[in-house]
């Protein structure tokens, strides 16, 4: 609490903190009701073998190895722990079985975490809890955080910037207690402080600018001896700089399409500033794409002049009468930017060197400048214009959230923002193609290929839909396109090799595999694709032994064992089909909601005579898949030999507005009802699925035979 002139009183200040949880909680409180988004929430959550399910193998692999390129292993945990929570509540068609919810919800605990953060730590600079509490609010409600807030992804930034700012505020307490009392050992809060640090920097390497934003602090603000900061950050510096080194050898610069000249990146540097500067006062038409990448922004007229901005804006603050306060703040806010400016090259620069999220740790600078202004100036007036502005901030930050709640939605505003964009127009033509809709999907991605005719992921997804529209020369030509443009992708491999299989260029598609295995030993698509080729091939003892090579590489990949256990049933010895009852166990301990592993031990089971054990999982896998067309036929023929006809003939009804082209279904529903004495409806059936049968083939004889049978009762 406050007295009159808004300063420090006695009491805790549990009413200003209760203030900052509310209008937190006000502004962003709707993403409670948000879904995951395909924008990388899918391959960090859903598909992510290490979170989805989560286990204590999966959190082994978290801290021993990095994933998509990152070494981040707290901020996965995190989700792991979040998964163990929400997995199975909400399971949905599209196969999500965790809840959106609980991640969400765990993001905005985090934001408001950082938001009490700031405070303290602004308390502690101007003890006055009127401006720190301004100074929180302005970081809590800016438009600018809430891409960091509403995404689920970006959980990771947020958990790094709690960390960060935990480190900024133990180190600030270290500090003071080695100032008051010189003789009196201090090293436990310095400890403790550097631990901190070195959580942040396990969530996120943006952490490495914490020890600049608390040095900024020091010299500028606190007025400390340059000496006895570097004293104690250099330790700090050392770790940050081992991280950069580190995080720059799983992200090589030979994954971005192009590098910008070192010469040049000054100038990305100064134009990423003045994009942040001009947001940052007037936070309007914000999206998650820009399209401001080195290759785009170096080739506009204005590339060379933007640094004029920010110098003009550090010249006039260094005018100012309280301008070590004011260039205090504007060094927090610049080296909190400084590892995602483009100074070292970064694997977003493909897209876009700028995004609203870099800017989340940053804003304790801008905060630290309202707080500082309010403290010197703290009356009413102030007070009250700070509060309308806050309140306009906060309502733009509301709407702005709201983009955020769905694909359709955030697709649709990343394209009002940036026509242009990317990702949007990837995503939307990724869309589309899902749903069979591929001539959409190749305008979408042709589109996007007009601007950015070097990105491999583009190619490959319009070799695809080309491919599925009948156009296979062009398609294959758009696949080979993908791989030249990225030769250590292996994913871009896989897509040419299942293509060459598809058409019966089977030399071509060995290779192709067998080239993205060498790229990436655990690269499943790779394995599975060969593994078919073998097996094709009748090479059971060769698609056998891949996949338990494929298996030491990804021990917990249940399409592998999946896989292998379909494998050994091929080999109908009882030792086989025992390890591939194995594996199908296995498969579904590490992931119980796997549709695919329930239906093969169903079928596995149903033929070795336990017919109740095979419902059980029938259903299971119907569950999990309700679109399973296969599950409900297999389902409706066990259901049908227990004497269940009208469930089986409900079953085999679900399959065929499926699949419509389904004969199986066709021929067992005939069945059914002509079991049930409804031979007219019999014949329909058995007639329809005449129709998908080739004629004079021996199945089309028996179909034919036993119409004349339903004709003569």
């Amino acid at each position: 609490m406050t007295d009159d002139s808004g300063r420090l009183s006695n009491r805790q200040p549990l009413v200003t903190a209760a203030l900052l949880v509310v209008a937190t909680v006000t502004v962003f409180g709707q993403v409670g009701g948000h879904g995951f988004l395909d924008w990388d929430d899918t391959k960090h959550i859903r598909d992510n073998p290490h979170v989805n399910p989560p286990s204590w193998h999966g959190l082994a692999e978290i801290w021993t190895e990095p994933y998509w390129g990152l070494y981040i292993p707290l901020s996965y945990t995190f989700f792991a722990g979040e998964a163990a929570i929400a997995q199975r509540s909400t399971p949905d068609d599209d196969g999500w079985a965790l809840s959106a919810t609980v991640f969400h919800l765990g993001n905005l605990a985090l934001h408001v975490g950082c938001v009490l953060a700031v405070f303290t730590i602004l308390r502690r600079l101007f003890r006055h809890d009127g401006a720190a509490c301004a100074g929180a609010m302005l970081f809590a409600v800016h438009p600018l955080q809430v891409e960091s807030v509403a995404w689920i992804s970006e959980t990771r930034g947020v958990l790094c910037a709690l960390f960060g700012l935990a480190a900024v505020w133990q180190y600030l307490r270290y500090a003071d207690a080695a100032k008051m009392q010189p003789r009196k050992s201090t090293a436990a809060g310095y400890v403790t402080a550097t631990a901190v640090f070195v959580a942040a920097l396990l969530c996120k390497p943006a952490a490495v600018a914490v020890p600049l934003m608390i040095a900024a602090l020091e010299f500028g603000l606190l007025r400390r001896p340059v000496r006895r900061i570097a004293l104690s950050l250099g330790p700090w510096l050392l770790i940050a700089g081992v991280w950069v080194v580190l995080t720059k050898y799983q992200q090589p610069d030979r994954y971005l399409a192009f590098v910008a000249p070192p010469w040049t990146r000054p100038l990305l540097a100064g134009d990423a500033l003045s994009f942040y500067l001009l947001k940052l006062m007037a936070p309007w038409h914000l999206g998650p794409d820009y399209g401001r990448s080195p290759a785009w922004t170096v080739e506009q007229w204005w590339f060379y002049f933007a640094w004029l901005l920010p110098a003009a804006v550090l010249l006039g603050l260094g005018w100012l009468k309280d301008r070590r306060l004011w260039l205090t703040a504007a060094g927090v806010f610049f080296v909190g930017l400084l590892p995602v400016l483009g100074l070292v090259p970064f694997s977003f620069q493909r897209i876009s060197t700028v995004a609203d999220r870099y800017v989340y740790l940053a804003m304790l600078g801008p905060a630290l400048a309202l707080c500082g202004l309010l403290a010197g100036r703290w009356k009413r007036s102030t007070a009250g214009i700070a509060a309308v502005v806050l309140g306009v901030l906060g309502t733009a930050a509301f709407v702005q959230t709201s983009h955020w709640r769905d694909d359709e939605s955030l697709l649709t505003h990343a394209l009002r923002v940036n026509p242009r964009s990317l990702t949007a127009r990837h995503a939307r033509g990724l869309m589309a193609a899902r749903k069979q809709q591929h001539a959409e999907a190749i305008e979408w991605y042709q589109a996007a290929l007009a601007d950015h005719p070097d990105n491999a992921r583009l190619h490959g997804s319009l070799g695809r839909s080309l491919i599925a529209e009948g156009q296979l020369d062009h398609g294959l030509r758009a696949l080979r396109e993908a791989v030249r443009l990225a030769p250590h992708s292996a994913v871009e491999r896989c897509y040419l090799a299942d293509a060459l299989a598809e058409h019966k260029a089977l030399e071509g598609a060995e290779e192709s595999y067998r080239a993205a295995i060498q790229l990436d030993r655990k690269c499943t698509p790779a394995y599975v694709g060969l593994g078919k080729l073998l097996i094709d091939r009748r090479d059971l003892a060769g698609a056998i032994g891949l996949y338990h090579t494929a298996l030491d590489e990804n021990p917990r990949d249940v399409i592998l064992r999946v896989n292998l256990g379909a494998a050994l049933e091929m080999l109908a010895t009882p030792e086989a089909v025992k390890q591939a009852e194995d594996h199908y166990r296995a498969a579904l301990k590490i992931h119980p909601d796997w549709a695919a592993a329930h239906f093969n031990l169903a079928n596995l089971l149903e033929a070795r005579q336990a017919p109740d054990e095979a419902v059980e999982h029938y259903r299971a896998a119907l569950r999990f898949d309700p679109n399973y067309a296969r599950a409900h036929v297999n389902l409706g023929i066990v259901l049908a030999q227990q004497g269940k006809a009208g469930e089986a003939i409900a079953h085999y009804r679900a399959a065929l507005r499926i699949d419509r082209r389904l004969v199986e279904a066709y021929l067992n529903l005939g069945a059914a009802l002509a079991a049930e004495g409804r031979a007219g409806e019999a014949a329909a059936e058995f007639s329809r699925g005449l129709r998908l049968v080739p004629p004079g083939s021996d199945l089309a004889e028996r179909i034919r035979e036993i119409l004349r049978q339903l004709e003569d009762r």
